[in-house]
């Protein structure tokens, strides 16, 4: 099947921070089913920017839980920590806009600033946005650690579309404000999650992003980096989330119960499917 003459692909694409629980187990299976009843291509790619906490024991231990479930993907497994000259390349492209500045303030500092909180977590309240070029020198001659933050609101004036298409919601009108001046350029790697991941869709002829709620508001930033970078948008799924007892979403960073926990107690494929109601 295709969409506009273009194959249909979908992905699922975990950061290997920790071992498979049941909220991926969820995306995956959501995105895996409907290539599966569509015809489409399903991939796996692995986001390991964050070469600090990702580790390699996680990205096997993620290709083993999905082998066990019996998803299977197809071509090669791609790795973002590999790619980190395509991502400067877009950034550059972005800075050449005009649509990038530094940012020389600590996450506490900016957590002790008057602030709100967004999509993104903390809105930045802007303390670098208007900084003058004799500052940003007077920082950079000390070689003080920075990373690049977009003007949002200038990239949003700079796309010729301001929308894109939610299976649920219909047409969302993107919303410059609800992230903020977002990271994208880390202070300890040449990118971030919203420049990795809306270059690798692209690239990879993604056509269909099948991924949590949780992440919906985030989609308002891809759409503005995409329409700078010359993307043209996905088709967008964001599907529940699966909760705990207490009505929090799982999370590797709480230690949620894991597929590696589940499997080595003894329960099935078929088990895990069920609890997250995808399997009767």
């Amino acid at each position: 099947m295709t969409l506009n003459n273009t194959p249909l692909k979908t992905r699922f694409a975990p950061s290997p921070t920790g071992y498979l629980h049941l909220g991926h187990v969820l995306s995956a299976y959501t995105a895996w089913a409907w290539a599966k009843a569509n015809n489409a291509q399903f991939i796996l790619r692995i986001e390991d920017i964050d070469t600090t906490r990702c580790k390699d024991i996680y990205t096997d231990a993620i290709m083993r839980d999905l082998e066990w479930l019996g998803l299977d993907w197809q071509g090669e497994v791609i790795k973002q920590s590999e790619r980190f000259e395509l991502y400067k390349g877009a950034i550059t492209t972005l800075q050449n806009k005009g649509l990038v500045y530094p940012c020389f303030t600590t996450r506490k500092e900016i957590s002790n600033h008057p602030h709100t909180i967004g999509g993104d977590g903390i809105i930045y309240p802007g303390i670098w946005r208007n900084a003058s070029q004799q500052q940003i020198d007077a920082q950079m001659a000390v070689n003080t650690p920075y990373c690049q933050r977009l003007k949002t609101d200038s990239a949003y004036s700079a796309c010729q579309t301001h929308s894109f298409i939610d299976s649920a919601q219909g047409t969302i009108i993107v919303d410059a404000s609800i992230c903020g001046d977002v990271v994208i350029c880390r202070k300890d790697v040449p990118t971030s999650y919203h420049i990795s991941v809306c270059l690798d869709d692209n690239a990879q002829g993604i056509t269909h992003i099948i991924r949590g709620k949780d992440l919906f508001e985030q989609t308002h930033i891809h759409r503005i980096l995409q329409g700078n970078l010359g993307y043209s948008a996905p088709l967008y799924t964001h599907h529940d989330l699966i909760t705990d007892d207490r009505g929090k979403k799982f999370s590797k960073s709480d230690k949620s119960l894991t597929i590696k926990d589940l499997r080595e107690c003894g329960h099935s494929p078929e088990d895990v499917l069920r609890m997250v109601g995808v399997y009767t």
